[in-house]
């Protein structure tokens, strides 16, 4: 994943990590949300 960050420019990096982190947030939503099993009381299907 780095040589692919260190091919880009500096704004498409910039972009690039903000995506990510705003990836690693909602993961990180998610992972609570399980964690307090509230998945149950939710519509989420993962069929």
């Amino acid at each position: 994943m780095k040589n692919e960050l260190d091919e880009l420019d500096n704004t498409q990096k910039e972009e690039c990590l903000k995506a990510m982190k705003l990836v690693q947030n909602e993961i990180e939503l998610i992972a609570t949300c399980l964690d307090h099993d509230t998945i149950e009381d939710t519509n989420i299907s993962f069929d």
